[in-house]
């Protein structure tokens, strides 16, 4: 978070950060009036304010429109058709790493300005001219300034305010990590660990090609039975009665009627029509002839890093926009070769505002329109859950007054929106044909509820106990069987799979060990030992390109051995033996690009941790403080 901290806020040329604000004001969808009215009346201070660092404050809106940026390009890499679709946990996720984020940068102002880092007005009004972005043929252009601003939404004071604050943190922090360098001598084996080539002869030795005899005679079955009694062993099983109550158990017994639905429908219709989106990369510069250069450059050099590095040194910017609407660019001409575009090709030069450009195309996101009676069915799960939402509480008061009233939980009705199952299960959650028993709870709540379960006396009253997410339960223990092994006469089906698994495992571990032994002990070649399984030859693998086709644990054990020698793992469908016949180091002259590459990262990791130490330091003396209900109403926004 840090890395990408700076370079968002400190390496980034102020020029590519309009650009992103631009597109960042079309992606953001903002804050619902239903939902600021919700904090309004339900919120203690402002609840337009998420965070505060000393006196800089950071807007709920502001938080809201960053997060959604992230969520929606987490959705596009992850190739979800909408935003939906990401699990709540990663949303939550991601507003948390925005706001920390939002705070760093806050924190690291605060203390730049303490500092009386203070930057001159001619300084920024030489920064803004100088900035190849908005000049036209050498100098600085206004009109091409003002369409910016004009096409971010944001006036020419806030800019400047934000260019001030940009020169101020980069005068603190370039003294600090600038220095930070790393020697050839630490580089150069780090470059060679993670690049040294190794391949390997092996022979697979898989349970598949083994198979067990007849059954057994009974004395033999017996005396496996008797030294594995562990395998035959049966768990505590208890006889239950549960009623859980949740937002979910409350939301299938309401009834939504069609108004309703048609009227969301109409209220969420952006969710249900979309028009073809586009992911795009693209490229601009000042000259054509520099767009020409960059456009062949890109078309054979296929590398997104190399390609924005290459903008970077030619005085061009480099910019990734994923999902897209066309409607969304806000340079018409833009938008119009992208859509044009055809996908992972390389455009001819065109021109546009900001000047050349290039894009190329990476990903085509089709038109959706979904109809109401498509939608029908998603929006009566969306409404239900959020009126059952609002009805838990009243929900568990009624069923605390049920068992109040010593009423069985045979009394509970459906009428409270509560699911009732009872059953025979073990501490797993298993029916006693080994099956998981249909208890209407997942994750953490149903692990929570079985631990309960298996730590309370027979008989003891029921009474609702909060089993965290707004989920409640009640049960009552009506029988214990208690844990034993199982008779052999019962378990001896059980006993017959158990040897024949032992025995095929034994014949497995005798032929890979003969084929272990020849090597190891006879001297021999692998390809020379007639074993009756095919010598296979691995691809070249390093560590940071590990081989396809072999298990990560064979991969990680050649690493470990020395040129000849051989070893014999275990794997999930046998055993594998394998000699390892070759060890090719790698020279950093031969690869002066991914050698420069690997020293670069090094270099910026260590500036990272230095400046990582340093934020947090300022961090702890800064003292943030969090407007925690705002924060988690945002989070349960966001995560519907």
């Amino acid at each position: 978070m840090l890395s990408r901290l700076r370079h968002l806020f400190i390496d980034s040329w102020f020029g590519r950060i309009l650009v992103a604000l631009i597109f960042i004001v079309f992606v953001g969808w903002g804050v619902s009036d239903i939902f600021m009215n919700v904090w309004n009346n339900g919120l203690n201070g402002d609840p337009n304010v998420v965070a505060k660092v000393g006196d800089r404050k950071i807007s709920v809106m502001e938080l809201d429109n960053l997060s959604q940026k992230q969520i929606y390009q987490e959705a596009m890499k992850e190739g979800y058709s909408d935003i939906s679709q990401i699990p709540p946990i990663v949303k939550n996720m991601t507003i948390n790493q925005t706001l920390q984020q939002l705070i760093l940068q806050n924190i690291l102002i605060n203390n730049a300005h303490s500092l009386g880092l203070n930057v001159p007005d001619t300084v920024i009004r030489d920064t803004i001219w100088n900035m190849p972005e908005y000049q036209i043929d050498g100098k600085f252009d206004r009109e091409k300034f003002n369409l910016q601003l004009k096409a971010a939404n944001i006036s020419e004071k806030y800019f400047l305010s934000m260019v001030r604050d940009q020169i101020s943190i980069q005068n603190m922090i370039d003294p600090i990590v600038s220095g930070v360098k790393v020697s050839d001598s630490f580089v150069q084996p780090y470059y060679q660990f993670l690049n040294q080539t190794r391949k390997l002869s092996f022979v697979s030795v898989p349970y598949s090609h083994f198979h067990s005899g007849e059954t057994p005679k009974e004395e033999i079955l017996k005396r496996y039975y008797d030294n594995h009694l562990w395998e035959f062993k049966i768990p505590e099983y208890r006889r239950v009665k549960i009623v859980i109550l949740s937002p979910d158990t409350i939301a299938k017994s309401l009834e939504i009627d069609d108004k309703s639905l048609q009227q969301a429908y109409e209220y969420k219709k952006k969710q249900f029509v979309h028009s073809e989106a586009r992911s795009f990369q693209v490229l601009t510069f000042n000259q054509q002839s520099q767009a020409q250069t960059a456009s062949v450059y890109w078309r054979h050099q296929n590398n997104w890093e190399k390609i924005q590095e290459y903008a970077h040194n030619n005085q061009g910017t480099a910019l990734e926009m994923t999902g897209l609407e066309k409607t969304a660019i806000p340079l018409p001409e833009l938008g119009s070769e992208v859509f044009n575009a055809n996908p992972e090709t390389v455009t001819e030069p065109f021109k546009t505002t900001l000047g050349w450009s290039v894009v190329k195309v990476t990903r085509i996101l089709p038109s959706k329109i979904v109809s109401f009676e498509q939608a029908k069915s998603q929006l009566k799960v969306e409404i239900a859950n959020e009126q059952a939402k609002q009805e838990l509480g009243s929900r568990v008061s009624k069923l605390q007054n049920i068992l109040a009233e010593g009423s069985s939980l045979d009394k509970i009705t459906s009428d409270i929106g509560a699911d009732a199952v009872e059953g025979t299960i073990n501490e797993q959650g298993l029916t006693l044909n080994g099956e998981q028993a249909p208890i209407p709870a997942s994750g953490k709540f149903r692990q929570n509820m079985l631990t309960k379960i298996f730590s309370t006396a027979k008989n003891t009253y029921p009474s609702v106990i909060d089993g965290g997410n707004n989920s409640y339960y009640a049960f009552l223990i009506e029988d214990i069987l208690p844990a034993h092994e199982e008779p052999y006469d019962k378990a001896k089906n059980k006993v017959i799979k158990a040897w024949q698994n032992a025995d095929i495992y034994h014949q497995a571990n005798i032929a890979a060990t003969d084929i272990y032994k020849a090597v190891f002990v006879q001297k021999k070649k692998l390809e020379e030992i007639k074993s009756g399984f095919p010598l296979q030859l691995s691809q070249g693998f390093t560590r940071q390109k590990p081989a396809q086709n072999l298990s990560p644990v064979l991969q990680n054990a050649a690493f470990s051995m020395k040129l000849g020698d051989v070893t014999m793992i275990e794997s999930n469908d046998g055993f594998v033996v394998a000699s390892l016949n070759l060890i090719e180091t790698p020279q950093s002259k031969n690869d002066q690009d991914n050698y420069q590459i690997l020293k670069d990262k090094l270099a910026q990791s260590l500036q990272n941790d230095i400046e990582a130490s340093y934020a947090i330091s300022l961090e702890q003396l800064s003292k943030p403080t969090i407007n925690k209900k705002a924060l988690d109403a945002l989070i349960d926004q966001l995560s519907h």
